[in-house]
């Protein structure tokens, strides 16, 4: 069950359970369990499952429970909980969000782009030092994925206009692996003067460039 939906039931109950609480004037015994109860059950959940809440940009479970707390219990220790936590998550996505910008792959310009993937340049280059490099980079990104971005939840939204900013980390290694490919084919492809023999020895190169970056990888 999704924490949304569970939140969402919860919530409802948690309002019914208000309703009723006000409109029994009888029982204060009985309104201050309930009360107590409720809300050692709200701190356990954001102490020890705060990743539960962490759906950004719009904290939905969050804010639920945040709303019903400010109503009905204002000042306490779980309302303290669940603000703090709104604000780390929050505080969080900035920060995630200004990394990824920095780490995904940049966009080169047509000087760069024909240096770097040039078949008579990359021939150059030691397959050693290629596999490290590629290694190098894809360790950074996959270091700095956040978890929760692999969420069926949160990555079924990403293509919608409104949720480009969501997944950030995910989209960088995304963008890394297209970017690799791209450069495979046009070392092997981009220029015509190249003879089929030619050709099959850069694709004999990328083929133990791979090789190597396997084993680097499983280090």
């Amino acid at each position: 069950m999704y924490p949304e939906l569970l939140v969402t039931r919860t919530y409802g109950n948690l309002e019914i359970s208000g309703s009723e609480e006000c409109g029994n004037q009888n029982s204060p015994e009985s309104s201050t369990v309930l009360r107590t109860a409720i809300a050692s059950i709200l701190q356990a959940w954001l102490d020890q499952c705060a990743e539960d809440f962490q759906e950004p940009p719009d904290y939905v479970c969050l804010l639920k429970v945040l709303s019903y707390l400010k109503k009905n219990m204002p000042g306490s220790d779980p309302e303290k909980r669940a603000q703090s936590l709104l604000q780390q998550f929050q505080k969080e996505e900035l920060e995630n969000d200004d990394a990824f910008h920095s780490l995904s792959p940049r966009n080169l310009d047509d000087d760069e782009e024909r240096d770097i993937s040039g078949a008579g340049e990359f021939s150059l280059f030691q397959e050693d030092l290629v596999a490290e490099q590629l290694t190098y980079m894809d360790a950074t990104l996959f270091k700095n994925v956040v978890p929760h971005h692999c969420l069926g939840c949160i990555w079924s939204r990403r293509d919608k206009q409104e949720n480009k900013h969501l997944a950030q980390s995910i989209r960088a290694t995304i963008s890394q692996f297209n970017a690799v490919t791209n450069c495979v084919v046009s070392t092997i492809l981009q220029t015509r003067e190249l003879k089929p023999r030619q050709r099959a020895k850069i694709l004999e190169k990328w083929i133990r460039i791979a090789r190597v970056k396997r084993l680097f990888t499983t280090v």
